[in-house]
């Protein structure tokens, strides 16, 4: 991919040597550089721990389809998987060079992974990634130095530390409930919930009788401001149904709290959740914005408007942080401050508090390239907007994935996977 900064010159990004092109030196107070994947960027998520021996390397778990012109590689003739199309990229970011370099492919023999999420631990020196494949079953890896550190380059996933799976169920979407159990998403409106040490025992499989469960969120990330002794995790879910319907639910009960009645144009499969505002967050096909809801009470919902000419198509949360970061399918990404919001009100002025275009990705038609522009802005209007309508495999410029890294060291760091394969990562700086 030929691509370049603002009016920078223009210069290769291989997904062959896996070189990445740093900020330029010009833009004293940004941070960050730009990789190309070289697939189809479907899912990413930080690693939530710092290895003790590199403090200034963060890692980025990067789920990419390939190309059908990336599966003719000698690496992948050697592991007799020229057959297979998908994968786990590993990146090493360097915060002080400003450097990413992708230290393991990981080649994925049962299907794409299309959903990521670490267990929060106090463990400083391992964590546990699940991920769910596109053949239905979560598979749960144990990310440590050993992992990261060891075995770089091409790889297969042969096994994974934990493997989930329903008899005659497919699990559609997940989430951690506790240090040690998962809720599923099932087929046909089912909900399951069990413990990854007896994964083969689930504590129920019960009937919420909608259609299949498309996405899950759960409130466990509640327990980074509770006291240690405390005990009792909150148990309330959000799910998302083909039925178009939303719910927010209570595990201990099956006492359904919201039944989001509205249908909606698709179903809500983001739907991120702050502990500090104690609110999901969703997006709403045809709103220009993102919507608060209260996950105990059903009138209290907070509709946040963003200035784009189209709705946004990806948003995500630090549970440190009331910053939101959204991803619109003109390629433009956007700072929101939600807490800023929840303090005005419904001021008229509200839907302005504090938001920030930080960075935007346009073609250059005329040079077959790309280029980022790394240009501040409030403005109203993207130009060169797509049309809302546009798919993913239709757009290029769309934003596929954003993961901001869950971590108290680093509230800032984030980053922002496009279909076209490239991969921003960014360190806001005071953030």
């Amino acid at each position: 991919i030929r691509f370049g900064y603002n009016e920078d010159e223009l210069k290769s990004l291989s997904k062959d040597d896996g070189s990445s092109m740093a900020y330029p030196e010009n833009k004293a107070h940004r941070s960050g550089c730009v990789v190309n994947c070289g697939g189809f960027p479907l899912c990413s998520s930080w690693f939530n721990s710092t290895l003790t021996n590199k403090p200034n390397h963060r890692y980025l778990f990067v789920s990419v389809l390939g190309h059908p012109d990336s599966l003719v590689k000698p690496e992948f003739a050697m592991l007799g998987t020229s057959s297979y199309n998908a994968g786990l990229i590993v990146y090493d970011y360097d915060i002080k060079q400003q450097t990413a370099k992708p230290i393991k492919h990981i080649v994925i023999p049962y299907g794409a992974i299309t959903e990521m999420k670490w267990v929060l631990s106090d463990n400083e020196s391992e964590s546990l990634l699940a991920c769910l494949c596109k053949d239905g079953k979560v598979r749960i890896l144990r990310i440590n130095e050993q992992f990261l550190l060891e075995h770089q380059g091409y790889t297969k996933l042969s096994s994974a530390s934990i493997t989930i799976e329903i008899p005659n169920f497919t699990i559609l979407s997940f989430d951690w409930t506790s240090p040690m159990t998962l809720a599923l998403g099932l087929n046909d409106g089912y909900i399951s919930e069990l413990d990854i040490r007896d994964p083969s025992n689930p504590y129920y499989i019960y009937s919420l009788e909608i259609q299949d469960i498309v996405a899950l969120t759960s409130t466990y990330s509640d327990k980074l401001f509770t006291s240690p002794e405390q005990k009792n995790y909150s148990r309330i879910i959000h799910i998302s149904s083909l039925n178009y319907h939303s719910y927010i639910l209570d595990l201990d009960n099956f006492c359904i709290i919201v039944d989001d009645d509205k249908r909606t144009r698709e179903p809500k499969t983001l739907v991120p959740y702050s502990s500090l505002l104690d609110m999901f967050v969703t997006l709403e096909s045809g709103f220009r914005g993102v919507k608060l809801q209260s996950k105990r009470d059903s009138q209290y919902q907070i509709a946040f408007q963003i200035p784009s000419d189209v709705p946004p198509c990806q948003v995500c949360l630090n549970d440190y942080s009331t910053i939101a970061i959204t991803g619109h399918p003109s390629g433009t990404v956007r700072l929101s401050n939600l807490g800023k919001k929840l303090i005005a009100g419904n001021k008229p002025d509200a839907e302005l508090a504090s938001l920030l275009r930080i960075f935007k990705l346009d073609r250059d038609v005329a040079k077959d390239a790309y280029r980022l522009d790394l240009g501040y802005g409030v403005e109203q209007s993207d130009s060169g907007s797509k049309p809302s309508t546009e798919t993913i495999f239709e757009n290029e410029l769309i934003i596929t994935s954003l993961s901001y890294r869950n971590a108290r060291d680093d509230l800032g760091l984030f980053s922002c996977c496009y279909a076209n394969g490239l991969i921003v990562i960014e360190k806001l700086l005071g953030a």
